[in-house]
């Protein structure tokens, strides 16, 4: 499992694969996301990095307000 810090990554990833990451603390205070190993996820990534990579904004922003809900709660 990778760890993951980018906020827009998880969020993508999170609303295409409808999986929940756990989120994670680094010693330093940064907080990252870890999705389980699976196909899915990868081909997320893979797409997320496509210059041509769309989603309804409204969906994508819903899902970055629950991922800064989650980590919040870590913090």
């Amino acid at each position: 499992m990778k760890k993951i810090y980018s906020l827009n990554l998880i969020a993508y990833i999170k609303l295409t694969t409808e999986i929940d990451p756990t989120y994670g603390k680094d010693f330093d205070g940064t907080i990252y996301a870890v999705f389980p190993c699976c196909q899915g996820v990868s081909f997320a990534i893979k797409q997320f990095r496509d210059s041509k990579c769309a989603v309804n904004l409204h969906s994508f922003l819903n899902c970055y307000k629950d991922i800064r809900k989650g980590i919040r709660e870590v913090e």
